[in-house]
């Protein structure tokens, strides 16, 4: 499913509706992976997420994109909430170089430098 009928779906809900999902994962290498049926249910205004961080889990790249930005900034904080980077400057679904932190779960806040839309992943690495 593209995010155009992601966004078409989730743009017709309502508040109290509720739809049932399950994400497919892809790897770099091709790999898939089906996930665990979700339901989703609408309590208030809907936002379809527009920031994507890929692979996940990591070993020493990720790539960023968000939907509608040229540029955005990266910080990733730990689990304990140390800035592990602050405001690294990336062109959208270009690579970023995570070789140099340690395994373990981080939070990536993604911001578009265009606009105020703040978004926040975890991620493994």
């Amino acid at each position: 499913m593209e995010r155009e009928e992601i966004e078409t779906i989730f743009g017709r809900l309502q508040p109290g509706q509720s739809v049932y999902i399950r994400l497919q994962n892809r790897d770099l290498d091709g790999s898939q992976q089906k996930g665990t049926l979700m339901v989703v249910k609408v309590e208030g205004k809907l936002s379809v997420s527009t920031a994507m961080l890929y692979p996940n889990p990591a070993y020493d790249q990720i790539y960023i994109e968000m939907s509608g930005s040229t540029k955005v900034l990266v910080t990733l904080l730990s689990n304990t909430g140390e800035v592990m980077l602050v405001d690294i400057p990336v062109e959208s679904g270009n690579s970023l170089d995570i070789s140099g932190i340690a395994s373990g779960i981080y939070t990536v806040i993604i911001s578009d430098t265009e606009s105020s839309r703040t978004e926040s992943i975890r991620l493994v690495k």
